[in-house]
C-alpha cells in the first residue's frame, strides 16, 4: 500500500485535472479585497503581493484549517510545503523541520513570531512543543511560513525558515463554543469571541485537550522491551485589546506530554509510567504603529517573554525582553525602505531535580540593526536589497545580506530569484550546560560541557521560483541550494566528557511544487510535491535524516447542501538511518519507513440546528491516520539506537460548534 502510493496521488491529481478548467481572469482585474488575499507581511515585515515578496512563502488561512481539520498547530503545520513535523524521546511534537534541516531535538532552525513578533527562549532556542500543542486555533487569521533564510530582518533562529503566527482581530474571531471527544481518552473544549466598545477592541480564545494517549513500545538502548502510554495534557489563552493604534496582546500556553525519558531507556528513576515532561510559554507584547507624515511611519514593539520547562532531573527557565522599532520609509509606488534595531536581553538557568542544576543563572544581551530596501524598477519587475549587523557578549559580531529580483513577465506568472543568508546563535544548553559524571573511586566516566566560545551556526541559501497564478489558482516551482557552516555538535572529549563544538559543513538541494486550485465555487483541491537532497562536507549523505520525499494532497467538497467532505493525504519517504552520524547505533526497533497518513473531516450543519441546537451549529467527526500506518521515526536526541515510535494509529474524533452570536 504504501509503497505504490506516489502512484495513487498522481492518479488522482491527473482524474480531477480536467475540472480544473475555468473561465480565464487575470490578477491584474482582482479587487482591492481579493488582493488582500493573497497580500503577505511575513517577508518584508509589511503587508506586499505574494509574486513580489522575496521569500518562497506558503499560506494557511484558517479557512484551510477548518477545511481539514485539525487538533492542534503541528496537525495544521504537518500540510506545509517542505515541512516535517517531528520530535525525540526527548522532546516529543517540538520540530518543524523545513527543507530536510534537522540535526537536534530542539526546535532552534525555524523561527516563530506571533504578529511579526519573535517568541524565541534563549535557555535552549527551541522547547515549542507547547506552542505547537496548546496555541488556540480559533484564535488565528492566518499562518505565513517562509521557507529559507528570514535573519536579515528577524535575527536569530530564522535559519531554514519562519513560522508567523497572525491572530484575528476582534471582528473576525468566531464567537463560537467548540466540544470534541474521540478515542484515546481525547477531551477537548474551546471558546473565543470578541467585540468592539467604540475604539477598543477586545478578543480572546482559549482551547484546553486531553488525551490518555496512545501506546508507546520500543525496545531502549539496553535492548530491554517497554511501554507506556503517551498521553498529553494542553491549555492555551490567547488575547488581544487593540485600541487606535495601539495593540496589547498576552499568550498563556502549558503542556505536559509522557516521554520515554531522559535518555533512551526503560530503567532507571523514576518508573517509566510516572516520566513526562512539562513546557510552559507566556508571552506579553505591545506594540503601536506611530504616522508620521505621508509615506512615513514607525512600528515599535516591546515583549516580554517566559519559558519554564521541568522533567524529572532538573528543571529549566529563560526571560527574555526584547524591544524592536522599524521605521518605514516610502516615497512613491516605487520604493519602500525600512530601517530597525533589535534589542534582547536573555535570561536563563536551571534549578535541581532529581540531579544537580546544569545551567547556572546567566544574563546576556544581543543588539541588531537591518536596512532594506525595495524597488520597483518597472511595474513588473522589483529587486529587493537588504543587510543586517548584530553583536552580542557571544558569538561576536556579523553580517549577514540578502537580495532577490522578483519579474512578473506574463500576466499569470513570473520568476523570483533570491539569496539570503542567517545565522542561529548557541544557545545555554550548549554555551553553559556542565553535567560531569564520575566513578565511585572519582574518575570520570562521562558527561556533558557546554562551550561559551561557539560561533554561531551560518546558512546561506539561493532560490529560484516560477509561479502561475490566475483566478483563485496558483502552482509555484521553487529550486532551493542551501550550505549549512560552523554546525554546533557534540564530540567526545579525551576525558570522556561530551563537549559541543563547532564542526562541519552540510548542503542541501531540493525542488518545491505546490499548488492551490478551486474546483468551481464550492470545492477545493491542495497540494505539493518536496524533494530534497543533503550531504555532509565529508561526503556522508542523507547526514539529516529528513525523508527525502513529501506529497501531500488535500480535497474538500460538498456531498449535500449542508454536509462537506475534506481529505487530507500525506505520503512521507524513508527517513534517513541515523547510523549515517552514528555508526554504532543499535537497529533494535522497525527502520523509519515510508508511510502515507490519511485524515478526513466530515462537517455537517444540520437545518434549524436539529431542534435543539443553536442555529448554525456544526457537527464534525475527524479521523487522523485512516490507513492505521505504523510510523517510526529516527532517534535524533542520543543517537543510540535506530527509531522510536511516532505518532498513534487510528483515531476518531467528534466535534461540536456552538455559535454565541
Amino acid at each position: 500500500m504504501t509503497r505504490h502510493a506516489p502512484f495513487w496521488f498522481c492518479l488522482i491529481a491527473c482524474g480531477l485535472a480536467p475540472a480544473l478548467a475555468a473561465e480565464e481572469r487575470s490578477v491584474f482585474d482582482l479587487s482591492l479585497e481579493e488582493l488582500s488575499d493573497v497580500a503577505v507581511t511575513t517577508a518584508s515585515r509589511y503587508a506586499e503581493d505574494r509574486r513580489f515578496a522575496p521569500s518562497a512563502i506558503a499560506v494557511l488561512e484558517a479557512e484551510d484549517i477548518a477545511r481539514f481539520g485539525a487538533l492542534n498547530l503541528a496537525q495544521a503545520l504537518e500540510r506545509v510545503a517542505g515541512l516535517y513535523f517531528t520530535g525525540s524521546h526527548f522532546f516529543p511534537q517540538n520540530v518543524s523541520a523545513l527543507r530536510g534541516d534537522w540535526l537536534t531535538h530542539a526546535d532552534n532552525h525555524v523561527l516563530l513570531l506571533v504578529n511579526g513578533h519573535p517568541v524565541r527562549e534563549s535557555y535552549s532556542g527551541g522547547i515549542n512543543f507547547p506552542i505547537y500543542l496548546a496555541f488556540p486555533l480559533a484564535a488565528l487569521q492566518r499562518i505565513e511560513v517562509a521557507r529559507g533564510p528570514g535573519s536579515v530582518l528577524y535575527g536569530a533562529n530564522a535559519y531554514s525558515g519562519i513560522i508567523n503566527l497572525i491572530t484575528a482581530d476582534a471582528g473576525e474571531m468566531p464567537d463560537e463554543a467548540t466540544l470534541l471527544a474521540g478515542e484515546l481518552g481525547g477531551r477537548g473544549a474551546a471558546l473565543s469571541g470578541g467585540g468592539l466598545w467604540g475604539e477598543l477592541e477586545l478578543s480572546a480564545a482559549v482551547q484546553g485537550f486531553r488525551e490518555k494517549g496512545w501506546n508507546f513500545h520500543a525496545l531502549d538502548s539496553n535492548r530491554r522491551a517497554g511501554s507506556i502510554d503517551y498521553g498529553e495534557d494542553n491549555l492555551g489563552l490567547y488575547a488581544q485589546a487593540r485600541w487606535r493604534d495601539w495593540r496589547l496582546e498576552a499568550l498563556r500556553l502549558d503542556s505536559r506530554q509522557d516521554f520515554l525519558g531522559a535518555s533512551t531507556a526503560w530503567t532507571g528513576a523514576p518508573p517509566p509510567e510516572a516520566r513526562d515532561v512539562r513546557g510552559e510559554r507566556d508571552f506579553l507584547a505591545l506594540s503601536r504603529r506611530f504616522d508620521q507624515a505621508e509615506g512615513w511611519w514607525l512600528d515599535a514593539h516591546a515583549s516580554l517573554g517566559r519559558m519554564d520547562f521541568d522533567h524529572y532531573n532538573y528543571r529549566a527557565h529563560a526571560r527574555d525582553g526584547l524591544v524592536e522599532l522599524t521605521q518605514h520609509w516610502r516615497p512613491g509606488e516605487a520604493w519602500h525602505w525600512l530601517a530597525g534595531l533589535a534589542w534582547w536581553d536573555q535570561r536563563y538557568g536551571s534549578s535541581p531535580g532529581l540531579q544537580p542544576a546544569p545551567v547556572p543563572e546567566t544574563r546576556l544581551d544581543r543588539q541588531t540593526l537591518f536596512l532594506q530596501g525595495d524597488w520597483f524598477v518597472l511595474p513588473e519587475l522589483k529587486l529587493t536589497a537588504g543587510l543586517q549587523h548584530n553583536r552580542g557578549e557571544r558569538g561576536g559580531k556579523r553580517t549577514l545580506p540578502r537580495a532577490a529580483l522578483a519579474w512578473q513577465f506574463a500576466e499569470t506568472a513570473g520568476l523570483k530569484l533570491m539569496h539570503a543568508e542567517a545565522y542561529r546563535v548557541a544557545y545555554g544548553v550548549e554555551t553553559d550546560f556542565r553535567t560531569i559524571l564520575k566513578n565511585p573511586d572519582g574518575t570520570i566516566r562521562g558527561g556533558l560541557r557546554g562551550n561559551p566560545a561557539l560561533e554561531p551556526e551560518r546558512i546561506s541559501t539561493t532560490d529560484l521560483q516560477l509561479y502561475w497564478q490566475d483566478d483563485g489558482a496558483r502552482l509555484a516551482l521553487t529550486l532551493f541550494r542551501s550550505k549549512e557552516s560552523e554546525l554546533i555538535t557534540r564530540v567526545r572529549a579525551p576525558d570522556r566528557v561530551i563537549d559541543f563544538v563547532n564542526l562541519g559543513e552540510l548542503r542541501f538541494r531540493g525542488a518545491e511544487l505546490e499548488g492551490d486550485w478551486p474546483l468551481g465555487e464550492d470545492a477545493t483541491l491542495t497540494g505539493s510535491w518536496t524533494e530534497q537532497r543533503n550531504e555532509h562536507a565529508d561526503g556522508r549523505e542523507r547526514f539529516s535524516p529528513v525523508p527525502e520525499r513529501l506529497i501531500k494532497l488535500g480535497l474538500e467538497v460538498p456531498l449535500a447542501p449542508s454536509l462537506r467532505l475534506g481529505l487530507f493525504a500525506q505520503h512521507i519517504g524513508q527517513a534517513g538511518d541515523i547510523a549515517v552520524r552514528n555508526p554504532s547505533r543499535l537497529a533494535v526497533n522497525p527502520e523509519a519507513g515510508a508511510y502515507t497518513l490519511l485524515s478526513a473531516q466530515l462537517r455537517w450543519k444540520p437545518e434549524h440546528g436539529l431542534g435543539i441546537l443553536p442555529a448554525g451549529s456544526e457537527l464534525a467527526l475527524y479521523g487522523d491516520n485512516l490507513l492505521g500506518e505504523d510510523v517510526h521515526q529516527p532517534e535524533i536526541a542520543g543517537q543510540a539506537i535506530n527509531t522510536i515510535p511516532a505518532r498513534a494509529g487510528r483515531s476518531l474524533y467528534l466535534g461540536l460548534r456552538l455559535p454565541l452570536d
